[in-house]
């Protein structure tokens, strides 16, 4: 490759791509009269056994949007250490140490850049949260920072440099780069802002509903479900929430106001498309879908009989990772006569 075939009789032909060391792409295609047939964006995966990167007891971990670094919580004799593993250079960094104990619980996300850390350490009385860059520097202790009691800290699901948070009686937004900590709402609630407008999510009598709020004025967006809903990375004006207890994913576009809601699914987890396409993957125990916004279409990838427990997108865009109890599969696009599905 690349090839051109030429002087084919239009029929169903049989094609196969292979190269050793890899999985062989099988598919039967069409050749009609005076068309020609294209095979591209074609991806080849390894069938070797894979490598160790980290030979740990890792207790959770998050890659970063950029795919380079891993952060990962490990359980030692007496501690949990937080270290990053570049996957580019092979440098592991401890970030840092908690006393293991079971009144300990450590959780933590990364800004949508990719280059800092946040930190959210759960004791018995109370819940602190730390920001901290990729190489260990930069460390914010969020109250210290603020001068409120910070009850609840997330990051802006668009801008890397913010963090927005809530305590007993405000909500805020926190900017790292200049330390200038802005009044939201006069109330705690999940919110989200952009250029003067605000988004507010709270829970009101049997219902979770949606609020947008500008310059002072507060109007109905949208009524979902009752529940406890995080935000997920998700660029302006769309809004993606999802509730893991449930396991409901719902996007939202925030400048429509006869149908802002775009959808409406089961899915234990949802991550954007890294090429630019704006494409949606999500899956839940027995199926994955990429919905596409643009064209508000939602196509189901696979059913399977056992659950996904993640599932990711390839790089260039055209294949999905899904990992399950019985190991890691590559899922393609191309739709033509069949997906090939490989166990990796």
């Amino acid at each position: 490759t690349p090839g051109f075939v030429q002087n084919l009789i239009p029929r169903d032909y049989q094609v196969k791509l292979a190269k050793d060391g890899y999985h062989d792409w099988n598919k039967t295609l069409p050749i009609y009269s005076n068309e020609t047939t294209f095979i591209e964006d074609i991806t080849l995966f390894l069938n070797t056994k894979p490598s160790s990167l980290v030979q740990a007891d890792i207790v959770k971990s998050a890659v970063s949007p950029d795919q380079v670094i891993m952060a990962y919580l490990i359980s030692t004799e007496s501690w949990l250490e937080l270290w990053t593993y570049n996957i580019e250079t092979e440098e592991q960094l401890l970030l840092n140490r908690y006393i293991d104990s079971p009144n300990e619980n450590i959780t933590f996300s990364w800004s949508t850049d990719g280059e800092r850390l946040l930190i959210e350490h759960e004791q018995t009385t109370n819940t602190s949260y730390l920001g901290i860059d990729k190489n260990g520097n930069s460390r914010i202790e969020m109250s210290e920072a603020t001068e409120e009691t910070v009850e609840h800290a997330w990051w802006h699901p668009e801008d890397p440099l913010v963090v927005l948070f809530y305590s007993p009686t405000e909500t805020f937004q926190y900017r790292i780069s200049t330390g200038q900590v802005t009044e939201i709402y006069t109330g705690p609630t999940l919110a989200t802002t952009d250029e003067g407008q605000a988004v507010l999510i709270q829970n009101v009598d049997n219902a979770t509903s949606v609020f947008r709020s500008v310059n002072d004025h507060t109007s109905l967006l949208a009524y979902l479900p009752l529940g406890e809903y995080e935000l997920l990375p998700a660029s302006w004006p769309h809004l993606l929430l999802h509730e893991p207890d449930k396991e409901r994913l719902i996007l939202i576009d925030i400048q429509q106001d006869s149908q802002p809601i775009l959808l409406d699914a089961d899915a234990s987890g949802a991550t954007w498309a890294t090429d630019g396409s704006g494409r949606l993957l999500y899956y839940n125990d027995f199926e994955v879908h990429i919905y596409d916004p643009t064209g508000h279409t939602d196509e189901l990838l696979v059913r399977i009989s056992e659950p996904t427990l993640s599932a990711a997108w390839h790089p260039e865009g055209n294949a999905v990772l899904a990992c399950r109890s019985s190991g890691l599969y590559a899922i393609e696009l191309d739709w033509r006569d069949q997906r090939n599905i490989y166990q990796l």
